[in-house]
């Protein structure tokens, strides 16, 4: 399904969670056929630029997000040929961390969709998954975009 989709012209963001090679079998239509494709970096903790630009070399996308919790967010552009760290951000005490991967990469992605501008998108994800992370439920923690362009950013 994820060829018919790219032959559309759909956009396909995917989020792989946790890689340890970039020939992963189960992964690997999705980073084949991804625009942008976002990772943590558990399992290449100290390699993360390294595996970056092995992924980069590897497949197409567009964008590269990974995931670094206490670290930031490494973000990759094709586009500008960039690979750059944004670190993270505190904007409460962190309390459960279950649920900031999803929360950095579905507000990264509602905010790309929003602006075409990756470099916000990345500033308002990290933004949101700083404050999702203050809460005790996975389901809980969750801003409007009203609530999170009112929290201003160190």
């Amino acid at each position: 399904m994820l060829k018919t989709i790219k032959e559309a012209g759909k956009t396909i963001a995917t989020d792989v969670h946790v890689l340890n090679n970039i020939n992963d079998e189960y992964n690997k239509d999705f980073m084949e056929y991804s625009d942008i494709l976002f990772l943590s970096n558990e399992n290449v903790i100290g390699k993360e630029y390294e595996f970056m630009q092995q992924l980069k070399e590897r497949y197409h996308q567009k964008i590269l997000v990974m995931g670094m919790g206490e670290k930031g967010a490494l973000l990759s552009v094709r586009e500008k040929n960039t690979l750059e760290q944004y670190p993270a951000v505190k904007t409460r005490a962190v309390i459960n961390t279950i649920g900031a991967g999803d929360a950095l990469f579905s507000s990264f992605i509602y905010f790309y969709n929003k602006t075409q501008d990756p470099y916000y998108a990345i500033e308002k994800a990290t933004l949101f998954a700083s404050y999702k992370i203050g809460e005790r439920g996975a389901a809980q923690g969750f801003l409007t975009e009203a609530e999170l362009l009112k929290i201003n950013q160190p």
